[in-house]
């Protein structure tokens, strides 16, 4: 869990391309670690969603075994730091609201694409449709 505070001290912050994040940068705490509790998940209840979209993802893929390793490593983690699971949870036509509620995300715009991808002088992108029509989309991780 504190991997995911140190992360989170790195990612919170302003930026001038988001003048939204100025509203929250006072309120910033120098480090999120101190909010560190070791009792904090016993007896907490938490739910697994497993059906989300994995008719998406080949589950025999090194890349699919590796995450769900890791997925399955972190639930055992909050297992014996004492949540109780619930896994899975089921959630009634979750593949359709998933469906009807899509967001674009960072490339949701061709300003924002653009934006987005000039951030990476090597980015293979440089507009919204050079995404669009890539016929293979790169691996950035």
């Amino acid at each position: 869990m504190s991997g995911v505070l140190k992360l989170l001290d790195v990612l919170v912050g302003f930026d001038a391309e988001d003048p939204v994040t100025a509203m929250g940068a006072p309120q910033i705490p120098k480090t999120y670690t101190g909010f560190l509790d070791k009792n904090a998940l016993k007896g907490a209840r938490l739910s697994v969603l497993r059906d989300t979209n994995a008719s998406a993802f080949d589950p025999e893929s090194t890349d699919y075994k590796n995450v769900a390793a890791v997925f399955e490593k972190a639930l055992g983690e909050l297992r014996a730091a004492g949540a109780v699971l619930v896994d899975p949870v089921a959630i009634p036509n979750l593949k359709t609201l998933m469906a009807n509620n899509r967001s674009g995300g960072v490339v949701d715009s061709p300003h924002n694409a653009a934006v987005y991808f000039s951030r990476n002088p090597n980015s293979p992108f440089k507009t919204l449709q050079d995404f669009v029509k890539a016929p293979r989309l790169p691996r950035f991780c």
